[in-house]
């Protein structure tokens, strides 16, 4: 029961001295707790500093987590766009291999128009040939025939005996200067024979035309004898000439198709043939079979890629993905198609919650969550403002800082009021107050 005692001083109050011991040891526990609470407050401040560090750190960290994010869209861009245009390369390339294919299909049906009908002359060229062969060896024999026939008639014509006058003349021995146009012209006839003899022609059938000239530009023979031994070899220049073109023909069909060969396969080598060598119809046939089997496994491997082009492929691939090895290409992949999957889920949901179209690109994405993190960051800090009265951050800091002070010391200060005066709510302080002042009055 606290006893106070009024003095004649108006302004004083008197009070005992356990009253007055147990006021001083609540100063004296409320200064001792203004102190504790001051390093609490003081403890406070350090973590609110250390947890605004933390926050900084954190924040460094999702710019960071983000700065990667967009690293990683940039990197999946980059591999969807690498992906196109391999894409694009091979259907390219297809497409090329494919005209490839064409063209030389077509050169291979051209091939065989041309070599059907280089057959079919030759065949004809074979067909003369044999013709001329027969037609030679006719007048082969009809030469024999008329010159065992000569021979006969003058064996008859010397064992007549000189009875006219005409024979007599026949009888007379011939002058040195007849013997001697005689033996000029049996020479040019031996030589005009060695020049048209079939085997000649054969051999040599460059020089058939050449011989056949000669004789379009000797002069005309009056002597009936030259005529006689010319009668039977009238037609045989224009079939011989016919004959060394045919076969200089075939000389130049077997140089086109020596180049064609050379063309289609260049890794082959052809023999030089001598001019002096006949050129036979086998070996035509043989050229020709070559360049068809070429052709077709040629046609036959465009189906199938070459080991040259797998070998491209797969290094491409290892350059793309940064390995050094074809073991490292599969875990790649599959990392990469976990990662592009798990964006694409992720975009998925987020147009979903953004009820955006599925169509919608991903810039559109972006633009619409940077709208939505602008506004929600606009909302928060107009919050703040209203709540502490001010616009200035470093404003906002102090204000926490002083309320960080002052409201633990007051709250030690009401606990013990509420104590000394034995209440129990806050608004039972002021009466209580009021109660002592009118009691000491």
């Amino acid at each position: 029961m606290v006893s106070l005692v009024t003095l004649n001083f108006a302004d004083r109050i008197v009070i005992d001295r356990q009253t007055s011991q147990a006021i001083r040891y609540a100063l004296k526990t409320l200064l001792e707790e203004t102190e504790r609470q001051r390093k609490i407050v003081r403890g406070l401040i350090e973590d609110n500093q250390q947890l605004r560090a933390e926050l900084r750190l954190e924040r460094n960290h999702a710019s960071r987590q983000e700065q990667r994010a967009n690293d990683l869209d940039i990197i999946v861009e980059n591999i969807k766009h690498k992906i196109r245009q391999l894409e694009d390369e091979s259907i390219a390339n297809a497409s090329q291999q494919h005209n490839q294919v064409k063209e030389l299909q077509k050169d291979k049906q051209a091939s065989q128009v041309r070599y059907h009908q280089q057959a079919d002359k030759l065949q004809e060229q074979e067909e003369t040939i044999v013709r001329l062969e027969k037609e030679l060896c006719r007048m082969g024999l009809e030469e024999e025939e008329r010159i065992a026939t000569q021979k006969k008639m003058f064996r008859q014509f010397c064992k007549r005996a000189p009875r006219t006058q005409l024979d007599q003349q026949y009888v007379i021995l011939p002058t040195a200067q007849e013997l001697k146009l005689y033996k000029h012209q049996v020479r040019k006839l031996e030589k005009t024979l060695k020049n048209i003899k079939i085997d000649s022609i054969i051999r040599s059938p460059g020089r058939a035309p050449l011989v056949m000239h000669m004789q379009r530009k000797e002069p005309p023979r009056n002597s009936a004898k030259d005529n006689d031994q010319e009668c039977g070899f009238e037609h045989l220049p224009l079939t011989i000439e016919l004959w060394a073109d045919q076969l200089l023909a075939l000389k130049n069909l077997h140089r086109s198709l020596k180049k064609l060969f050379l063309q289609l396969m260049p890794w082959h080598t052809v023999a030089v043939q001598d001019d002096k060598e006949c050129i036979r119809v086998e070996d035509l046939q043989l050229m020709v079979d070559e360049m068809s089997e070429e052709v077709e496994s040629e046609e036959k491997k465009s189906h199938v890629p070459s080991q040259q082009t797998l070998y491209a492929i797969v290094s491409h691939f290892q350059k793309l993905f940064d390995v050094n090895s074809l073991n490292g290409v599969y875990p790649r992949m599959n990392e990469v198609y976990t990662k592009l999957g798990e964006m694409t889920n992720a975009m998925r949901n987020l147009r979903d919650l953004l009820e955006l179209d599925t169509a919608a690109p991903p810039g559109v994405l972006v633009n619409t969550v940077g709208k939505l993190c602008s506004l929600f960051r606009e909302n928060v800090t107009w919050q703040v403002e209203q709540l502490l009265g001010t616009q200035d951050i470093q404003s906002i800091i102090y204000k926490l800082e002083e309320h960080d002070d002052f409201f633990p010391a007051f709250q030690a200060l009401t606990e013990n009021l509420l104590h000394i005066l034995g209440v129990r709510n806050l608004t039972d302080i002021v009466p209580a107050v009021q109660q002592l002042i009118w009691k000491a009055q």
